[in-house]
């Protein structure tokens, strides 16, 4: 009798101990995973860079900014003689052309119910375009920001008020 209770004890203590394993693995890896998810999450600069873009081509004097006589640039103010002269927009991707294309945009100005519309990096804004409408997130995926900023427009001599719009992506890396 004395055995058989041996027997039921140490076979209960090993259950116990199978259980508390299995627990303290399962807490391990939801412990794991956690700390995986905000490491991922923290370090998503995308939305950054989509900002940086922006602001790069909005403030430089080589975007679509209004250039005075003294050189300064003026950004609240869009020149779309400037931008409608051949070669603008070799000019404006050599700009702001990186060793790779790090984000590309489609600027539109709309004024007196007028619309006129260009690419930064045209060829990789369809194709990440694309991209985006598939909704895949993670690497490999992109990042979409929308800017509407009120601008003066100066076309031929004459200020109007008008509205940027700016859809900067941003491949996810």
């Amino acid at each position: 009798m004395k055995e058989k209770k041996k027997t039921e004890i140490s076979f209960y203590a090993i259950m116990f101990t199978f259980f508390r394993m299995s627990v303290l693995f399962m807490a391990v890896v939801a412990i794991f995973v956690l700390a995986k998810s905000q490491l991922a999450f923290n370090f998503n600069t995308s939305e950054l860079e989509a900002e940086l873009y922006f602001q790069a081509i909005y403030y430089s004097p080589h975007g679509f900014s209004y250039i005075d006589s003294a050189g300064r640039a003026h950004p609240g103010i869009v020149d779309l003689d400037k931008i409608r002269k051949p070669g603008f927009q070799k000019e404006f991707d050599s700009s702001f052309n990186y060793t790779k294309t790090i984000a590309a945009a489609r600027i539109t100005i709309t004024y007196n119910n007028k619309k006129t519309t260009f690419y930064s990096h045209k060829e990789e804004y369809k194709e990440w375009d694309v991209l985006k409408r598939t909704g895949i997130l993670g690497l490999g995926s992109v990042t979409e920001i929308k800017k509407q900023v009120p601008v003066v427009v100066m076309e031929n001599g004459r200020k109007i008020n008008g509205m940027l719009t700016a859809s900067i992506i941003v491949p996810n890396s």
